[in-house]
């Protein structure tokens, strides 16, 4: 099998010892050079004079800490993003759905919410409660995307239920 330089790996298809070797080889090394890092600064550390022992207590204790938060950093960077994803999915497939099923004006009436009764009044919201003014106007778009997604489910699930109750009375009747 030869080699190329390439940023895709097709998961699929190619061996798993070559997926293990190519993917846990550098979060090891990652890993590694994180953990020598901190060998390092901790001897240093350890040798300054007079306060050594207390500024190494104090990188003993706030290690943990940046760790934890870290670690939050990353389900956030890295878990963040599909979930995301798949909330609008969501929101996009049960649009479809009404529309499917008849109800187009409940798809139109999320369209208009979305945009119109939940991003625009964020957009001049925010910035009254956030200090930095940008930053709340770029922060409206996820808001309003996620206070749609969560409409679009409870409207889904709601009308699903009683779809499924006339679809029922329907076929008993029919019977």
């Amino acid at each position: 099998m030869k080699l190329k330089m390439s940023n895709e790996v097709n998961l699929g298809e190619e061996p798993v010892r070559h997926l293990l070797f190519v993917l846990a080889v550098p979060s090891i090394t990652s890993q590694l050079v994180n953990a020598l890092y901190n060998m390092v600064d901790r001897m240093y550390i350890g040798h300054i004079p007079e306060i050594g022992a207390s500024a190494l207590t104090g990188v003993g204790v706030c290690f943990p800490l940046i760790m934890i938060i870290s670690a939050f950093a990353y389900l956030l960077g890295m878990g963040g993003a599909p979930r995301a994803s798949i909330l609008m999915g969501l929101q996009i497939s049960c649009q479809q759905t009404f529309i499917a099923f008849g109800n187009s004006r409940i798809s139109a009436f999320l369209a208009i919410f979305r945009k119109v009764l939940v991003l625009i009044p964020l957009i001049y919201l925010l910035p009254a409660l956030l200090k930095d003014n940008v930053q709340a106007v770029f922060l409206a778009e996820p808001i309003a995307d996620f206070i749609a997604v969560m409409t679009t489910a409870i409207l889904f699930a709601v009308n699903f239920k009683k779809l499924m109750r006339q679809m029922r009375s329907q076929n008993s009747n029919a019977a």
